[in-house]
């Protein structure tokens, strides 16, 4: 039982899985040690059934067309088969096209904000569009524009953008750190409007985000940008918090890419003892060191000076690695995760804030789980069904 669970580390699929993992984050690396590109290049000189894969995987991870700088950066296109050429430059052109266009209507957003008085902060690549030469941009895939708005200005500045034609799409659960997801037709990108940084009030208050924040005029227009330290910690926090990766053993290529991009941007501005101490302080400390671990591992991310990798966060890459391969744990954990979602504690805590002790925060989380039960009554077993297809089906 035991070993039909955990498997063999030597069998033969899990070890073409994780070579071609190591080959896509070696190709992606900003960081690359020493002689590493010229064996890359033995060990991509290979079939065109794994360049198929590790795009099939890039493409997974939207990655595509930072797989296409990457190569080019490390002049290992030439090894590319014809097809895949078409494949990954056609995605970085269209790409960069879409970005282009998602940078025009943050011009418009941002200059009638501007002529409102306010001036919002833009997340992750969204305020990268407006820095030259950004590594993090290179490449990079948009969904929507993250958006957050001044202390207290929330509800003027989704007026703003609702007189410019924008509609809300959907209405937002009254513990969501979003306050309104927004459209307009013929936009190529959404709006998610924030009153705070991610679902946290503690991590980086918004107080905090705002008063060191970065001050960026382009484009006759004027916005905010996270200063570099709190741009690591938001990441950190988004992708192994709220996003849950620690928790479901997964490993978020793109946001440790994006660590690793920042780290190679900002350099010593970044203040990683002030990142390590707010992730500790809030209870995450085993989030971070994973993350770290996952990022130095993958990516080659060089590990700040002052800071250690434990054998915990080893040893939880070492089970991220496994559930790749075992579905049958991931999905045991995904459902586990379902039926705890509401009394996690970055979720419970943002929803109900912060608890005087534990028996208090059991006692409280005693009481949402007898009025979870109280308002779904006999459609909780549908409830969540219903969250597990949301969170986990297209996974």
């Amino acid at each position: 039982m035991v070993r039909w669970i955990f498997g063999s580390w030597e069998s033969a699929p899990l070890a073409r899985s994780l070579e071609r993992l190591f080959l896509l984050c070696e190709c992606l690396s900003l960081h690359p040690r020493g002689g590493q590109i010229e064996g890359l290049r033995d060990r991509l000189s290979g079939t065109d059934a794994l360049w198929q894969a590790i795009i099939q995987l890039a493409t997974s991870a939207y990655l595509g067309p930072a797989l296409w700088v990457a190569l080019g950066q490390k002049g290992l296109r030439d090894l590319l088969p014809d097809d895949a050429v078409d494949f990954l430059g056609d995605s970085f052109r269209l790409n960069e096209l879409r970005n282009e266009n998602i940078r025009a209507e943050a011009v418009a957003l941002l200059r009638a904000a501007n002529i409102a008085g306010l001036v919002p902060l833009l997340l992750k690549g969204g305020g990268h569009l407006f820095v030259p030469y950004s590594p993090l941009i290179q490449g990079r895939m948009m969904g929507d524009l993250d958006i957050v708005a001044e202390p207290g200005t929330v509800k003027r500045l989704a007026l703003v953008f609702q007189d410019m034609g924008y509609e809300v799409m959907r209405d937002q659960e009254p513990w969501s750190h979003s306050y309104l997801h927004l459209s307009r037709k013929g936009a190529i990108a959404t709006i998610d409007l924030h009153h705070d940084v991610g679902k946290q009030r503690h991590v980086l208050p918004i107080e905090a985000a705002f008063s060191a924040a970065t001050m960026i005029h382009h484009d006759d227009v004027t916005l905010r940008l996270l200063m570099p330290t709190h741009q690591v910690l938001f990441n950190i926090f988004h992708a192994a918090v709220q996003d849950r990766t620690y928790k479901l053993g997964r490993l978020p290529l793109r946001s440790l890419r994006d660590l690793s991009c920042l780290a190679e941007e900002y350099g010593s501005e970044i203040d990683w003892r002030q990142v390590r101490g707010s992730m500790h302080e809030n209870g995450y400390g085993g989030a971070f060191g994973s993350y770290l671990y996952q990022a130095h591992r993958l990516f080659g991310f060089p590990v700040p000076p002052g800071l250690t990798l434990s054998w915990g966060a080893r040893l939880h890459f070492k089970w991220c690695l496994l559930l790749r391969r075992r579905r049958f744990l991931r999905r045991a954990i995904e459902i586990w995760a379902t039926v705890t979602h509401p009394f996690e504690r970055a979720h419970f805590e943002y929803a109900y804030g912060r608890s005087s002790g534990v028996l208090h925060r059991q006692l409280r989380r005693a009481r949402l789980g007898w009025s979870i039960l109280v308002k779904h009554k006999g459609g909780l077993f549908k409830k969540f069904i219903k969250e597990y297809n949301d969170m986990y089906r297209s996974s």
